[in-house]
């Protein structure tokens, strides 16, 4: 906004006319001069204010952040090292050596918890773990938000396709989950998605990595 408001400045001093001196040889040369610098002010000042709103516009747009964009080495560790904090069921020895074995990032998988967090724990649970009723169906006929921790079905989907439902392709067609292809980027579905992933045992995690298809890139 200080180069805007820069670019403002100059263009309204650009087009301030300056009087004539009292001998000035041409003075129609001053008047059309002052003209054509009042007419350039106003053309400039218009792009201004149309490039100003261009810029709110793509601002209300754009989708609000979640969590940090960056994470210190000590925010992973504190993380970590609650199992609380990262909503698993087990120590904070085995989570970490589990998230090493799987070949996952650790900061991926924090951001993807705090992406949860932000965006799936209302519906899904804090931990993952469901709504209470998940297995009913709901009276318009779809399904309440299952566990995704490992305990219900969304082990059974490669990763390429949790990802689609995520994004909200090939979305099942009876949840009312809302896609989030407009408010994550692929990375960040991503992070949720390994982050999820870590909450699985190691069983549900071999038997879903031998599913057809290659998992997603880490």
């Amino acid at each position: 906004m200080s180069i805007i408001a820069f670019f403002a400045a100059k263009l309204l001093a650009f087009g301030t006319p300056h009087p004539a001196s009292e001998h000035a040889p041409n003075q129609r040369r001053f008047s059309a001069l002052n003209h054509r610098q009042r007419y350039l002010t106003s053309t400039g000042l218009a792009c201004l204010t149309l490039l100003i709103f261009m810029m709110m516009a793509a601002c209300e747009r754009r989708p609000p952040t979640s969590g940090s964009d960056t994470l210190s080495a000590a925010q992973v560790d504190a993380i970590l090292s609650d199992p609380v904090k990262a909503g698993v069921d087990v120590d904070a020895r085995t989570y970490r050596q589990r998230i090493e074995q799987r070949g996952f990032d650790p900061v991926t998988v924090v951001r993807g918890r705090e992406l949860f967090l932000a965006r799936c724990a209302s519906c899904h649970g804090f931990a993952a773990e469901g709504a209470s009723n998940w297995q009913q169906r709901r009276p318009d006929g779809k399904e309440p938000p299952p566990p995704l921790n490992g305990a219900a079905h969304a082990w059974q989907h490669t990763d390429q396709a949790l990802l689609r439902m995520m994004s909200g392709i090939d979305h099942g067609r009876q949840s009312g989950m809302q896609p989030l292809g407009d408010e994550l980027s692929e990375a960040e579905r991503l992070a949720v998605l390994r982050y999820i992933q870590s909450l699985w045992s190691d069983d549900i995690w071999t038997r879903q990595q031998q599913l057809a298809g290659a998992p997603a890139n880490h």
